[in-house]
């Protein structure tokens, strides 16, 4: 099965799991779809189990590892996730809570890591970097998710505004910090003695958070500035109620082509 197929049944199973949660659970859409998709998947290793003869399990797995997820998480899905979630935020109100969700995204991410990754090393024994790793890998919280849920909330607009900022940065903050900890963590020494190499996989971790954090988004706010501009010497109305949507994500989906093409790594700060 293709990249395009696998594609299509995703926004099929979608489709179908947002029906039966309208019908039935009545949940808030990010939430009601994630909990069909559980309960589907849950369904099938039950029925894997009592009717082996089927091969349900191989047969999903086959399509699985068909799909390499490093490329299709980093390089397609986060960047559209951020991008869709800026969408419904107003850079008016987000303006006025800059500096909060600046805080919160960066100071909030680091300490949430730091609990998390001291908390489970002490309860696991696993070493502190690696927990740390973990740490990051579970503090973002997801965009559209918390998005969606802010929209059917009664809450006053500067809390929620604050609450989608963060919920908007902390996945590009988080990202940057994963990779520091896990070249730390799990990168090649590259020296002839434990502290040559400690002092070479701190330059490199270095060197990678300032080429994923400010180059990204330098080349992210370059992209976007050249959209906008151009966009605004358009004068066709047949493209009115395309072009941003187009112009824009394109812009998003070509800072981690760049990235990738010229620094041989993403960046998901840029989009």
């Amino acid at each position: 099965m293709g990249i395009l197929q696998i594609a299509s049944l995703l926004v099929v199973l979608a489709a179908v799991f947002g029906v039966i949660n309208y019908f039935f659970l009545r949940l808030p859409q990010s939430i009601g779809i994630l909990i069909v998709a559980l309960a589907v998947s849950f369904t099938a290793m039950a029925l894997d189990a009592a009717f082996p003869m089927l091969e349900l399990a191989t047969t999903m797995r086959a399509m699985v590892l068909e799909i390499d997820f490093s490329d299709a998480l980093l390089e397609g899905m986060l960047g559209l996730l951020l991008f869709a979630g800026a969408l419904h935020v107003k850079m008016e109100d987000l303006r006025e809570q800059a500096w909060v969700v600046l805080l919160m995204a960066t100071m909030g991410v680091g300490l949430s890591v730091a609990v998390v990754g001291v908390g489970f090393s002490w309860l696991t024994g696993m070493p502190i970097l690696v927990a740390l790793v973990f740490g990051t890998i579970i503090s973002p919280t997801d965009p559209v998710a918390v998005l969606g849920v802010l929209r059917e909330a009664d809450l006053r607009k500067s809390l929620e505004t604050k609450i989608a900022g963060e919920s908007l940065f902390n996945d590009g903050v988080a990202y940057v910090v994963f990779l520091v900890l896990v070249g730390l963590a799990f990168g090649d020494a590259g020296g002839h003695d434990a502290d040559e190499g400690e002092q070479n996989a701190l330059v490199g971790a270095l060197l990678l958070f300032v080429q994923e954090a400010f180059g990204g988004a330098a080349l992210g706010a370059a992209l976007g500035w050249m959209t906008f501009r151009v966009m605004r010497r358009i004068d066709d109305y047949t493209l009115e109620g395309q072009r941003p949507m187009k112009a824009s994500s394109s812009s998003s989906n070509s800072v981690s082509i760049v990235t990738r093409t010229v620094w041989r790594s993403r960046s998901s700060i840029g989009s």
